[in-house]
């Protein structure tokens, strides 16, 4: 295995927390396909089921969610190692809740959902980290169901983000009617109209017709 992956492997959020020798011997018994895709190729589509770990290495991926009822679709790109929804590997439904595709060159790593059993089982601190994940991932849904409801238009807008977004920072793109938009966080179109513009003139989002470029959502919460 070339020893740059190997590397980011010991930092996956999966094995983080591993010695070297530890993650020999989980190699030794499991089976890892590690892949390369180009510009545009697809890695997983919404709604596909969710039956492997997913891990990308390098390189920068958008992942794209289309609301259930259709009336917006938000864009979110990263080029830092993450797992793609691990989370959804068990529960009720057991699908991908976004569509993951290619921006630059991206390597990834991935593993069965029956190989990711055999770690947990027999591996202590694989099954910690999994466990943390898991719970990190609880506590952040928590808190939004916790939050009082924003009182300015621009803190609903963030909101409404935020409550849809796989992460609280980076570049997002929001393909949306505003009169959609406006609805959905019980405000006039006219106020979410003067909060982007406000939010235009600053710099920080792009309005082209029919979509709203975020340039990164964790400076809109300052």
């Amino acid at each position: 295995m070339e020893s740059t992956m190997y590397n980011q492997l010991l930092m996956s959020p999966l094995f983080t927390g591993l010695t070297t020798g530890e993650l020999t011997e989980i190699l030794a018994h499991i089976h890892l396909d590690f892949n390369t895709y180009e510009r545009n190729d697809v890695i997983v589509l919404q709604d596909d089921r969710c039956d492997r770990l997913t891990y990308v290495l390098r390189g920068k991926v958008k992942a794209e969610m289309i609301d259930p009822r259709h009336r917006f679709v938000l864009t979110e790109v990263f080029d830092k190692p993450f797992l793609i929804e691990a989370y959804n590997m068990y529960g009720m439904k057991q699908a991908y809740e976004h569509t993951y595709v290619i921006v630059e060159k991206t390597n990834t790593v991935s593993m069965t959902k029956q190989e990711f059993h055999s770690i947990l089982m027999n591996y202590r601190i694989p099954r910690i980290n999994a466990m943390n994940l898991l719970c990190a991932q609880i506590h952040r849904m928590q808190k939004m169901m916790r939050e009082c409801e924003a009182e300015t238009v621009e803190r609903k807008i963030v909101q409404f983000l935020r409550h849809n977004a796989l992460s609280c920072k980076g570049e997002k793109e929001l393909k949306m009617k505003m009169e959609d938009l406006a609805d959905y966080i019980k405000e006039t179109r006219l106020n979410v109209s003067m909060a982007l513009r406000r939010w235009n003139e600053a710099g920080l989002v792009e309005q082209q017709r029919g979509v709203i470029v975020i340039k990164d959502l964790g400076m809109l919460e300052k």
